[in-house]
């Protein structure tokens, strides 16, 4: 009887336990890397802001008014996109958002998809004469990338091109500006911006005559190992992503978010 008694106290104290990044009926974890414009960490330690980050707060929001939930969000720190990948793989993260249709993801994500389409451009030095004018010039090239980050099939399956991840935009355009390559790939968004951001920086490179603007659809990932993932609370999310995309509310909610991120003016003006 003792021994019974001691292994359900222990049994109790490991249900109670706090670990990192545990969740609750409830609560929502997000997993984020520091990716401007779509998840950007204000220097005054608050919570993320930015594109996705809206994007995701407006469906929990809708899901909560529409359906009797109490959905809270949480987000983790700065973490490599890899890493917010493999919590979503492992069901230590409920959802998230921005991601692109790879076969792997699939595997442990339902996909949800709110947008259409994520350009994708090549940046180039300044001073590079060089051009890009369609995928097959990328062949034999080494072209700078975001580690765990797919840009469309041509690209991300070509094993002609050779990658070079590394954890942030910053970082591939450091080793751009430093002759490690001749190109850089992104989203058009980041490269907005960083001409916000730091202009000065940016002014040292330039965007290269091809860019990818064809349907490649963005989605918001639920972890299958997630609670959140059980097929009743899936299929409200489901419903309440299909209804906003139907109505193209996630076009307004990204509208919005660059009208007030540039200051008032439409994302993609100031040249």
């Amino acid at each position: 009887m003792r021994t019974k008694l001691v292994k359900i106290a222990i049994y109790i104290i490991f249900s109670t336990v706090s670990l990192p990044f545990s969740v609750s009926a409830g609560n929502v974890l997000v997993p984020v890397d520091s990716f401007p414009p779509f998840h950007i960490f204000p220097t005054d330690g608050g919570p993320p802001y930015g594109e996705v980050i809206s994007v995701i707060e407006a469906v929990i929001d809708r899901a909560n008014r529409k359906h009797p939930l109490a959905l809270e969000i949480q987000y983790t720190q700065d973490l490599p996109f890899a890493r917010c990948l493999s919590m979503m793989k492992s069901g230590k993260a409920d959802m998230i958002g921005g991601v692109l249709d790879k076969e792997d993801r699939r595997s442990y994500m339902h996909l949800l998809r709110y947008k259409n389409n994520s350009n994708k451009l090549f940046l180039l030095r300044r001073d590079d004469a060089g051009e890009i004018d369609g995928t097959g010039d990328l062949k034999g090239e080494t072209v700078g990338t975001i580690i765990g980050y797919s840009y469309y099939k041509a690209f991300d399956h070509d094993p002609e091109i050779v990658k070079d991840p590394v954890r942030t935009l910053l970082i591939a355009l450091k080793k751009l500006e430093n002759k490690r390559y001749n190109i850089v790939i992104c989203s058009e968004a980041e490269w907005l911006s960083l001409k916000k951001e730091d202009p000065d920086f940016a002014s040292q490179f330039r965007t290269a005559a091809f860019r990818h603007i064809q349907d490649n659809p963005v989605y918001i990932g639920i972890s299958k190992k997630s609670w959140l993932g059980r097929p009743e609370n899936l299929r409200v999310l489901k419903q309440t992503i299909e209804d906003m995309y139907s109505k193209d509310d996630f076009t307004r909610i990204v509208s919005d978010f660059y009208y007030h991120y540039n200051g008032g003016a439409p994302a993609g003006t100031g040249g």
